[in-house]
């Protein structure tokens, strides 16, 4: 028989072994409770894997204890806001991407907008904050990992030693 004219059942082919994709892990950060659930209930539809915390001491308690792979941070939160817990995390976990999702996109300073990676409005709904997630897992692939060297770094400087 001509190689051209071999039957499929002739083929022969190897099991492709696919390793399942890890579902991205994302921290969402807000002191509105029914928001939190509705963005929680949103991502989880979407395949993420979702921790909230409704402070921003809580949400970095969360950070301490769970590796996460992005985080959606409210602005305006009592106690500590948006800006702190920004500051708090980029210190702490210089790569880890971070959006900023407020009902007040104008309220916030030019310098928090400099620390994260995406700043856009809760009254745009879902869908954006979607793609936006989508491009920062994306993008923070391909960033390097920050060497131990640089996490002692910034515990000294923060004061705590390890």
């Amino acid at each position: 028989m001509h190689k051209a004219a071999m039957d499929a059942t002739e083929l022969k082919t190897e099991p492709v072994m696919v390793q399942p994709r890890r579902a991205a892990k994302i921290l969402c950060i807000d002191d509105d409770d029914l928001g939190l659930e509705i963005r929680r209930l949103v991502l989880e539809s979407e395949g993420y894997e979702t921790l909230t915390a409704t402070s921003g001491p809580d949400g970095l308690s969360v950070l301490a204890e769970h590796a996460v792979d992005c985080v959606v941070l409210d602005f305006r939160m009592p106690e500590m806001d948006g800006s702190a817990v920004a500051i708090e995390i980029k210190r702490n976990w210089p790569q880890l991407p971070v959006i900023m999702f407020s009902g007040y996109p104008d309220e916030i300073p030019a310098e928090t907008l400099w620390l994260v990676e995406a700043s856009l409005s809760k009254a745009d709904g879902p869908q954006n904050l979607l793609r936006e997630l989508a491009k920062q897992l994306a993008q923070s692939e391909g960033r390097k990992k920050p060497s131990a060297a640089v996490g002692n770094i910034q515990r000294r400087e923060s004061g705590r030693l390890s």
